[in-house]
């Protein structure tokens, strides 16, 4: 019997030294909570499942889906302000499902307060506030700018656009790459781009009084960059516009990473928020020139 009862301290001392826990503020009092990015990927799933968040059937074929959840937890732990940067409707909305389960798991409202001052410590990977890939163009303010995604800022259109708009598509993540180069071709077509092609080959050069952009995936999302004045220019979802750190879209990682968040009524940056990347887009790059 003694043995038994030593047993069991022993047991509950090593699970609560095993998993990372934080205290909250809750309204009433205190309450310890399990720190969500600590899940395995798997257990992941199943926790937003138990929170309520509906899972597309066409994410739970994805053998990525634990690791990408785990990394909107790490994010949205390591800054409740963290603005959501996808531009596939059925990832974003997921996303934005997956944001109020979270703010609510930590009991926090929408005025996003931050969850935790040990947060940043415990996630140290979501803390940085370098950008690893990009830097910053400048501050724009605009309220055109702030709703431009980027395929907006790719063509010059001031909206959230996606591949094949013109035609009233809407693609999911599971087309393929070339998929959504030759929606964006198409598109461009009826814009009055009548020559607008698309090539897994980097062009060697630009004919006078065109365009260069490019377009690449990940299992999540697309991303576009456009060729500006010699450098690569691109704007993860609605953040801040940035310079890609190399000619060479190959040489470094394409990823969602950024800096900058809309105000709710679209009247202003906030400028200083750091937004962790959650995807790596390294699916084939496919050059399109209009």
């Amino acid at each position: 019997m003694i043995f038994k009862r030593t047993l069991c301290v022993v047991l509950s001392i090593l699970v609560s030294i095993s998993i990372p826990s934080i205290t909250y503020a809750g309204n009433d009092e205190s309450t310890e909570r399990i720190l969500l990015s600590s899940l395995s990927p798997q257990e992941a799933i199943e926790k937003i499942q138990t929170m309520g968040v509906n899972i597309p059937q066409n994410f739970l074929e994805k053998q990525s889906l634990g690791e990408f959840i785990i990394g909107i937890f790490r994010a949205i732990e390591a800054d409740s302000e963290w603005c959501n940067p996808f531009n596939i409707e059925e990832t974003y909305n997921f996303v934005e499902d997956v944001r109020i389960a979270v703010l609510n798991y930590y009991n926090q409202s929408n005025n996003y307060k931050l969850i935790s001052k040990n947060i940043l410590e415990m996630n140290s990977t979501s803390s940085t506030t370098s950008l690893l890939y990009s830097t910053v163009i400048e501050f724009n303010n605009s309220l055109l700018n702030a709703r431009q995604n980027c395929y907006g800022y790719a063509i010059g259109k001031y909206e959230k656009l996606q591949p094949g708009y013109t035609m009233g598509y809407n693609y999911s993540t599971d087309a393929s790459i070339i998929t959504y180069a030759g929606a964006v071709a198409y598109d461009l077509r009826n814009l009055g781009y009548s020559d607008a092609t698309y090539s897994s080959t980097k062009p060697t050069t630009i004919p006078s009084g065109k365009h260069l952009i490019a377009i690449r995936k990940s299992d999540w999302d697309f991303h576009l960059m456009k060729y500006n004045n010699s450098r690569w220019e691109h704007k993860p979802g609605l953040q801040l516009p940035m310079y890609f750190f190399s000619q060479n879209l190959t040489s470094g990682k394409w990823t969602n990473e950024g800096y900058g968040k809309p105000s709710s009524d679209m009247r202003f940056y906030y400028s200083n928020i750091y937004n962790a990347p959650t995807t790596e887009y390294n699916s084939q790059i496919y050059y399109i020139i209009y």
